[in-house]
């Protein structure tokens, strides 16, 4: 239930891979190729919450505790 910072590193070339969405936060990031990039996720309502690409052929979960 806390604001945290996650960070990424995007190391597919694919065009799909270049953004992440976090709907639950209102959150789409653009992610460069092979560079760090740190995302500021604020605090969200415990349970999960999805991320993926822009095409949804990249998922993932957040667990908020």
């Amino acid at each position: 239930g806390q604001a945290t910072t996650l960070l990424f590193l995007r190391k597919d070339a694919s065009p799909c891979s270049a953004t992440v969405l976090i709907p639950d936060a209102d959150i789409s990031a653009e992610l460069p190729l092979n560079k760090a990039i740190l995302i500021e996720i604020p605090a969200m309502e415990k349970g999960e919450h999805g991320f993926h690409c822009q095409m949804q052929m990249y998922k993932g979960t957040l667990l908020v505790e």
